[in-house]
């Protein structure tokens, strides 16, 4: 297999495990088809959690590999522009004044809107990552120096989102209280940057993890989604069922082992199908909500099929959208 077909390989499993997640990801934001408060509970704040790491640490794999990456930020800019401008009108919903209304905006634009947030932390993130690279002393820090900052980071903000109430420092909660006026942990900060940056070591240090035993990897991500299940149990009787769980302490690592153990995956699709794929799974994350909100109005559908429905019309607009407008703009 030449070098060319084996990146072609790797990136087809990883667009296709991207294409899972963000299928379950529309699934968190639909009405529940579990009838159970437990069982829907341990879905939201255990199962899915994976689900977005495993697009950061996806994108930061693609932008690492970029041979052209001002051309993949533009893209990435280019999806946060249409996310936004697509939920202005609910942004700015109940505005008083257009004052008010600009505030909102900025604020959302910062913060992020709604599930919107994850636009926010990845275009920040990748607008971070390529200025640090872009000044020699401070990217030739990124890796390998670079992973356990990330590690250090990404296990602060799993801190600060649930732990902060359970904790006896009252530094940590004033802590904990200042990071939740601004949405919480989940941001470039603890999240963004952070898992980029490991999906960007999994790139460069390719070859390396291939030399890791496939048993190992299976362990360690069987092992840490274990663990993720023991947190959110603990979490969940301290403080409630209701809790948000958006970032745990283990809930973020597993995404990085099973992204590796997808890499030896020899799926083959081509590569057009692939970058397809790649760009459908941003835009259905972003329709999704609107597209369910419209087929529960519209259709009496049960939660499973209502979700099934949300997803492959997502993907319709989204290739109509690709076709008409997309396209021509991101290649």
């Amino acid at each position: 297999m030449t070098q060319k077909m084996q990146l072609k390989t790797e990136n087809a499993a990883l667009d296709v495990l991207k294409g899972i997640a963000c299928a379950l990801i529309a699934s968190s934001h639909l009405p529940s088809f579990w009838n159970c408060e437990m069982i829907d509970a341990y879905y939201l704040g255990w199962f899915l959690r994976i689900c977005v790491p495993l697009f950061f640490v996806c994108s930061g794999y693609f932008f690492f590999q970029s041979q052209h990456k001002e051309r993949f930020l533009l893209r990435i800019a280019l999806v946060y522009v249409f996310g936004y401008l697509l939920y202005l009108p609910l942004i700015l919903q109940g505005a008083g004044n257009l004052a008010e209304g600009l505030s909102r905006l900025r604020w959302n634009l910062v913060i992020g809107y709604e599930h919107l947030w994850y636009l926010n932390a990845a275009l920040f993130g990748f607008l971070l990552w390529y200025g640090l690279e872009r000044i020699p002393q401070l990217g030739r820090l990124l890796y390998p120096a670079g992973i356990p900052i990330c590690v250090v980071l990404i296990l602060v903000g799993g801190l600060l989102d649930e732990y902060y109430p359970l904790c006896t420092f009252s530094w940590v909660k004033t802590m904990g209280e200042f990071v939740s006026r601004f949405g919480g942990p989940r941001n470039v900060v603890f999240m963004g940057l952070p898992l980029l940056l490991l999906g960007g070591g999994i790139a460069r240090y390719a070859q390396a993890i291939r030399k890791i035993p496939t048993f190992a990897l299976v362990l360690c991500y069987l092992v840490l989604r274990a663990l993720a299940l023991w947190e959110i149990h603990f979490l969940f009787g301290a403080r409630g069922l209701e809790i948000s769980s958006d970032i745990t302490i283990f809930n973020c690592f597993p995404a990085v082992f099973l992204m590796a153990l997808a890499l030896r995956i020899p799926i083959k699709i081509s590569w057009s199908v692939g970058k397809r794929l790649r760009t459908m799974t941003e835009y259905v994350y972003i329709l999704h909500p609107l597209v369910g909100a419209y087929l529960a109005q519209t259709l009496a559908l049960p939660p499973f099929w209502h979700w099934i429905c949300t997803v492959v019309f997502c993907c319709c607009l989204t290739l109509l959208l690709e076709k008409q407008f997309l396209r021509k703009r991101t290649e």
